[in-house]
């Protein structure tokens, strides 16, 4: 408040009068008063506008729907303008902490999936920004623009942080069930074993990635420090089980408890010290019990045996830890006999109960393998093993073949045993869909997957075809020196026939085979028989080939084997019987089984039923049903399951296998379709209407998709898509139909039939003569069907006047020559083919143009030469037909430059040299075989020298021409 300014007494204005003041001093207090009013007034201003700015803060509020409200007023005046600018500071401030507050809800609720958190955002930005004064909704845009990144990428790290989580969770998970599997590996076999090596390897792989991950939270350090100590666990483990080693042998009660000291003083052992007492207190708990049972009177024992041993046959307490107890508490107490007749009981009681839990095919090759061993020569006697002259013939290839590749006569014996078990030696073996991926087994080997598709790239790398015989042969000796070392170890260590089979098997793995007992795998008697059988043909020692490693095998064993696998094969032959009569054909692995079954039973009366029921024609119709190459498969499978002798029953499946065999090879020769059709394979295809063209596309997919389904099935390769009837309506049709026709009707069948079955179709329709051109004719459909009609127009041409082709003269035959040269082809035939078909369309064009002289138009052959070959091309000074249809000297010369020496792998000339794509470009010429095709021809034109194809180590066939192939490039 302004201080006014003191004023005399009334005397004192009188008295001014008389007083030198001046009017203006007199003046001075109430200008001093005004001052001080307009003081005040700014006073009360400024409080307005503070008062406003405090009512301003408090204007938002929220309505009945929780939304943020708040009044405004005018600005017109000072207090308004700061009433609403602490309204709007006080709104914006409400509306941030809603928005983080509602992020940080929407980001938790999200849990690390960005998707929910953008609609979730979404919503609640769309629903606050239509609740938002107009005024206001620039600033709250700018707000949200601004927060929402920031907790965006809060879910995205927290997701990332879940993933590293789970992933370090994963891993930490894979090492804790591998270490479990580690200490008993290493309690039942210490730590020097293979199978644990290979476990500890895969610790330390998981404990590495953990470290070199930096995300995770496992340093280095710490890995190798918990790797140190887990190693250090499982060497302590491995004493426990040197502990229980030593109290079950004679006099080992002194070194179990050495072991169990060293477990506590062992420095090397990184145990702490509690680790340190719990091992050692189970050691001593397994010593301590082993002291107070050998103090224990030994007849309770002797008792608890019989019990237990009583158990175990009705099956029951197989696991049962008595059973170790009380078998080492009777060797300590001397009765070594009865401990080893009390494991011996444990060992039938788990084998049949691993017998019973088997499926049958299991269940024969137990019941093979142990039949085998109990029946096992003597190691001085020869084992009597046959085969057939054409399998002795591929054993004594195969078996020289790897000892040229270093492998000894007992090592190629195991391999070859097993390869004659897998496919018979046949490298076009294939077994369908039998990859555990679903992919074909195929080969000697029956590689299926990856390790199928490392056959075809070796073969690749070796420019052999991966069908054959000396390819698969060397890939099984690289499989066995690099991925497959494990078996090639063996192998090497084998010092007899029946190791080397047993190793070899290792390297199949079939059912039933395991690495503790390799001779369980199926076909075992099989593989050692077709072992022995190629030992014999190498001039193997007999007491190597009757040696054997085989163990004695359990009379009751035997006998419940027999007793289950007949009831088995009793209801086998029950439901394939059934299924013979609805007209099924039986599964070929039903069919083996059985016969391996027969080999086993003891039932008289059961084989003779099953043989006579075979030889039935019931019976020879349904096995005709199968895949040629399945029941060739089977049929070497029976006469190797024979070999030793085959029993009656056995006999007579495989005479009417065969016989169903003979049927099915007649019938895929006579009309492929018409058997896929009866077998049910497909349906029957509708007939061909030559009359109605809107027709010809449906019959023609249909015929395509029966040969699709056959070469799927392996029944056939490539072959005609028309039957017997067809194949004559549509040679007549072609014999009598207009050109525009033909046309049409090759084409529908090009356009709905797959390449290689068009050109089979074609091979088929046309096989000699005349009808070569009609056949070139039909190939050019789907290329250019205008010269494929002008050649079959030509044709018909020809028949009425012959002068419209060039007259058959010296000099026309000399200049056709030149414009397609003889020395341009490999094979006569080819050229001839062409050249009628050039000379069909020469006709057509000279009945264009009305010339009927029979003199040669050298301007119009090249046309002809050129539109019924793709053209002819040039090549080192020599002309080459080229290899794709309408190709340019250009593009063939970059083609020829893109050869690598990849693409000559294995051509070498007569005396042995390799051949490079670099002498193939300066000094080679290529002759046509076929299309795409060409032999390699270098030196003198008239006395030239192809190049050959060099032959595989062990091949003995004669060698055959290089073909290069340029097809699809």
């Amino acid at each position: 408040m302004a201080r006014l300014p003191e004023i005399q007494p009334r005397g004192a204005v009188i008295r001014g009068l008389q007083s030198s003041v001046s009017p203006a001093e007199v003046a001075n207090p109430f200008r001093q008063i005004a001052q001080g009013l307009e003081s005040w007034s700014d006073t009360l201003a400024a409080k307005n506008v503070a008062d406003a700015q405090d009512q301003g803060a408090n204007a938002v509020y929220r309505d009945a729907d929780g939304n943020l409200r708040v009044d405004t007023r005018s600005n017109i005046s000072a207090s308004g303008r700061a009433y609403n600018a602490a309204a709007q500071q006080g709104y914006m401030a409400r509306v941030a902490g809603d928005i983080r507050t509602r992020l940080t809800t929407i980001s938790n609720d999200a849990k690390g999936n960005i998707d929910n958190y953008d609609a979730a955002y979404k919503s609640f930005r769309d629903q606050t920004l239509t609740a938002v004064p107009k005024e206001f909704r620039g600033a709250v845009t700018t707000m949200f623009d601004s927060e929402a990144p920031r907790f965006r990428l809060g879910v995205s790290e927290q997701k990332r942080t879940a993933d590293i989580k789970e992933f370090e969770g994963n891993i930490k998970s894979q090492i804790q069930l591998l270490d479990d599997d580690a200490s008993t590996l290493a309690r039942s076999g210490g730590v020097g074993t293979e199978a644990y090596k290979e476990k500890q390897a895969q610790i330390k792989t998981l404990y590495q990635s953990l470290a070199d991950n930096p995300d995770f939270a496992v340093g280095q350090q710490e890995a190798d420090i918990a790797l140190k100590r887990m190693e250090s666990r499982h060497m302590a483990d491995a004493m426990l089980g040197q502990v229980d080693a030593a109290l079950n042998s004679p006099s080992g009660l002194a070194k179990a408890r050495d072991l169990a000291n060293a477990i506590t003083t062992d420095t090397s052992i990184s145990l702490t010290p509690a680790e340190r007492r719990q091992y050692a207190g189970l050691a001593n708990e397994r010593i301590n019990g082993f002291v107070a049972q050998t103090k224990a009177n030994l007849k309770p024992v002797q008792d608890q045996s019989t019990a237990i041993q009583k158990r175990l046959k009705e099956g029951v307490g197989l696991d049962n830890d008595d059973i170790d107890t009380t078998a080492r508490t009777l060797a300590a107490g001397g009765d070594l006999s009865g401990a080893m007749e009390l494991y011996n009981a444990r060992a039938v009681a788990k084998t049949l109960q691993g017998f019973r839990a088997s499926d049958n095919p299991q269940q024969v090759a137990m019941a093979e393998t142990a039949i085998g061993n109990a029946n096992r020569p003597a190691p001085t006697r020869d084992r009597p093993v046959s085969f057939n002259p054409d399998a002795n013939s591929r054993m004594q290839d195969a078996v020289a073949h790897l000892k040229a590749r270093g492998m000894t006569d007992v090592q190629a014996a195991g391999i070859v045993g097993n390869l004659m078990q897998e496919s018979s030696l046949n490298p076009f073996a294939r077994n369908k869909g039998d990859g555990t991926d679903g992919s074909d087994s195929i080969g000697i080997g029956q590689w299926n997957g990856d390790r199928a598709r490392a056959l075809k790239a070796f073969a690749q790398s070796q420019g052999t075809s991966p069908d054959d015989l000396s390819t698969q042969l060397d890939f099984i000796v690289h499989e066995l020196q690099t991925t497959e070392g494990g078996a090639y170890q063996r192998l090497q260590a084998a010092t007899n026939v029946d190791e080397a089979t047993a190793a070899m098997i290792s390297f199949e793995r079939p059912q039933g085979w395991s690495a503790d007992n390799p001779r369980g795998g199926h076909g075992w008697n099989n593989r050692l028989a077709a072992a022995s059988r190629a030992a014999e043909l190498a001039g193997v020692d007999p007491k190597l080939i009757a040696a054997a490693a085989g163990s004695s095998v359990d009379p009751e064993v035997i006998k419940e084997y027999r007793q289950e696998i007949t009831s088995d094969a009793k209801d086998l032959f029950a439901g394939m019987k059934a299924g013979f009569d609805k007209g099924l054909t039986p599964a070929v692995s039903d069919i083996n089984l059985l016969s391996r079954q027969l080999a086993l039973v003891d039932d008289q009366d059961f084989r003779k039923q099953v043989s006579d029921y075979f030889t039935s024609q019931s019976a020879v119709q349904a096995i005709g049903g199968a895949a040629p190459a399945q029941l060739e498969s089977l049929i070497s499978s029976l006469q190797a399951d024979a070999a030793d002798g085959a029993t009656l029953a056995q006999q007579q499946i495989l005479t009417g296998l065969q016989d169903a065999q003979k049927a099915q090879q007649q019938a895929l020769k006579d009309d492929p379709i018409g058997y896929a059709a009866r077998k049910g394979m497909v349906s029957a295809p509708p007939a061909l209407d030559l009359s109605n063209p809107d027709s010809w596309a449906g019959t023609f997919s249909s015929l395509q998709n029966a040969v699709d389904v056959l070469a799927s099935r392996g029944i056939v390769s490539n072959i005609s898509a028309l039957r017997p009837e067809m194949q004559g309506q549509v040679a007549r049709a072609l014999e009598n139909s207009t050109p525009e026709d033909s046309v049409k009707l090759l084409g529908s069948m090009a356009q709905n039939m797959s390449p290689e079955t068009f050109n089979a179709t074609l091979s088929g329709l046309y096989s000699s003569g005349q009808a070569r051109a009609a056949a070139a004719a039909g190939a050019l459909v789907a290329a250019n069907p205008e010269v494929a009609e002008g050649v079959l127009r030509g044709q018909q041409l020809l028949k009425e006047n012959p002068l419209l082709a060039p007259k058959k003269t010296d000099t026309n035959t000399q200049a056709i020559d030149d414009l397609l040269p003889p020395r341009v082809f490999a094979i006569e035939g080819v050229r001839q083919t062409l050249l009628d078909t050039a000379t069909a369309r020469y006709a057509d064009l000279s009945n264009q143009i009305g010339d009927t002289s029979g003199e040669l138009n050298d301007t119009r052959m090249e046309q002809a030469i050129k539109e019924v070959t793709g053209g002819v091309l040039e090549m080192n000074g020599a002309y080459i037909v080229a290899p794709r249809y309408s190709m340019s000297q250009d593009d063939f010369d970059q083609q020829l430059a893109a050869l690598s020496d990849a693409d000559l792998n294995g051509a070498v000339t007569a005396s042995g040299q390799r051949v490079t794509a670099r002498d193939l470009r300066n000094e080679g010429r290529l002759r046509a075989i076929a299309d795409g095709r060409y032999l390699l021809e270098f030196g003198s034109a008239d006395a030239p020298a192809y190049v050959m194809r060099q032959p595989s180590q062990g091949n003995y066939n004669a060698p055959s021409p290089f073909v290069l192939d340029l097809r699809g490039r």
